[in-house]
């Protein structure tokens, strides 16, 4: 989901989860 990385709300949630979603790593999501 590549989305994912481009919405900083989106990023914003799933960093709760894994703080490398920093980087939209595919892991994150």
């Amino acid at each position: 989901m590549g989305f994912v990385q481009a919405s900083p709300t989106l990023k914003k949630r799933k960093k709760k989860g894994r703080h490398q979603d920093n980087l939209g790593s595919p892991t994150a999501v």
